[in-house]
């Protein structure tokens, strides 16, 4: 063996015993992985509220929760935030039904009148509502 093929040999030993890195398993319950498709361009700010911004990232699946989730599947709503809602003959009036026991980040706790700002703040500002309605 030439001292060129010895070089090539223990280089490529070398390269073969450090370049097997594997990803490692990692436990779902620890851990939260997003795929966002971008980057986010202001990431202190994910309210969608806001002017200007956009929820395109999907980062904010991981962060806001609906009062009910579109089932697709059987085009039912499904109950998360609310268990459940009725509404009068002529659907100008809803009751909404909050589950118990959710807060805020903060603590505080979720309740009706969260849901009432929320709603008077999209009906009452055009920007928001033109995305929203």
């Amino acid at each position: 063996m030439t001292f060129k093929s010895a070089v090539m040999l223990a280089s490529s030993l070398v390269l073969a015993a450090a370049g097997g890195v594997i990803a490692q398993d990692v436990a779902r319950e620890d851990t939260v992985i997003f795929d966002l498709d971008r980057t986010i361009k202001d990431p202190g700010n994910f309210n969608w509220f806001t002017p200007g911004t956009k929820r395109m990232h999907g980062a904010h699946q991981a962060m806001w929760e609906p009062l009910f989730i579109l089932n697709y599947g059987t085009g039912d709503l499904d109950p998360w935030l609310a268990t459940g809602y009725s509404q009068n003959d002529d659907s100008t009036e809803f009751t909404i039904v909050l589950r118990d026991g959710v807060a805020w980040s903060d603590g505080e706790a979720f309740n009706a009148d969260d849901v009432v700002f929320t709603v008077n703040m999209v009906l009452n500002n055009e920007e928001i509502s033109s995305r929203e309605a």
